[in-house]
């Protein structure tokens, strides 16, 4: 199998591509290097195809999806604070970019589309959040990953496209360098002995799911026969930042030899307080079973960052 993984130097990115090439599928590489957690060449080794590029270019999106069997969507603009002070942006990368792939498949005759979207299309809603809810997103980021969907959808039920959209949780793990998700954050200033910021009264709750459990959710995607579908990928466990905080301390400062120090801020604008899935539909259809509990997954990443030394 053919398969072209946008974003694919990035954090879930790089983790796919060493999952599919160890499945035996050839994989191309279509990235503009913006937030790659690892350097091209550590996986042209693998035998991928790289090329350098941005999902905005059209052309360059018929290119790299000609002889694909597959596209795996990651690349985007994934900060939801920056989308709401850069919105405009924030729909170029994201709707724009996403509509040039739909289009590059249909015009490549690419058979399966796996739509990287987020359990924050949701908005505030009374969780656990699944897939019949109907989305209110309270960001431009979450306005920009329902539409997306909402084409994956359009392209599968005019053109017949195998699409499925992965809503996902907050991935975390080893590798984490260059993602945003708060427990790479915390352990990037733990590594260089920065103080932890927890915004609000640390009540506000996450779904953490481990990259490995989530990648094995979406190559269970990729071989679905259920064009048009939205599936929610997590662990199906609510754990509040206080939580995470406390997991963090019980396994951080026995090593560090300190306290860690917690800073509360004021609440940002247009967080979601409470956010987990159900993935009752995915264990389902796609017979994905996360294993991971928050407690060993912080233990794995704090133990690659602190043997990686990186930040």
């Amino acid at each position: 199998m053919k398969i072209l993984i946008t974003g694919g130097l990035g954090f879930i990115g790089h983790t796919l591509v060493r999952r599919l090439v160890g499945d035996g599928a050839q994989v191309r590489i279509l990235d503009n290097l913006s937030n790659a957690a690892v350097n091209p060449e550590s996986l042209l080794t693998l035998g991928c195809d790289f090329i350098e590029g941005d999902i905005r270019n059209r052309e360059l999106c018929d290119a790299v999806a000609a002889g694909m069997d597959g596209i795996v969507h990651l690349a985007g603009q994934t900060n939801v604070l920056h989308s709401i002070e850069h919105p405009m942006e924030d729909m170029e990368i994201n709707v724009r970019g996403t509509l040039n792939l739909l289009e590059a498949a249909r015009r490549c005759r690419v058979n399966r589309f796996v739509f990287a979207s987020s359990n924050g299309v949701v908005g505030e809603r009374e969780p656990p959040m699944h897939e019949k809810m109907l989305p209110i997103p309270l960001s431009p980021y979450g306005c920009t990953k329902l539409m997306g969907e909402y084409y994956s959808r359009a392209y599968h039920a005019l053109y017949g496209l195998q699409s499925v959209s992965l809503r996902f949780a907050n991935v975390y793990g080893p590798g984490s360098v260059r993602k945003g998700s708060v427990v790479a954050k915390y352990l990037k200033h733990v590594i260089n002995g920065e103080e932890l910021i927890v915004f609000g009264d640390g009540e506000q709750t996450r779904d953490f799911v481990y990259i490995d459990d989530l990648v094995d959710g979406i190559v269970r995607a990729l071989r679905v026969e259920q064009g048009g579908a939205v599936f929610c990928l997590g662990s199906g466990v609510e754990t509040s930042v206080n939580r995470l905080v406390a997991l963090l301390r019980a396994e951080v400062e026995p090593d560090i030899g300190r306290r860690l120090t917690v800073v509360h801020q004021p609440a940002r604008n247009g967080e979601i307080i409470r956010n987990y899935s159900d993935i009752s539909l995915a264990r389902k259809v796609l017979g994905f079973a996360p294993s991971v509990t928050v407690k060993e997954g912080v233990c794995a990443t704090w133990r690659w960052f602190k043997n990686a030394g990186r930040t």
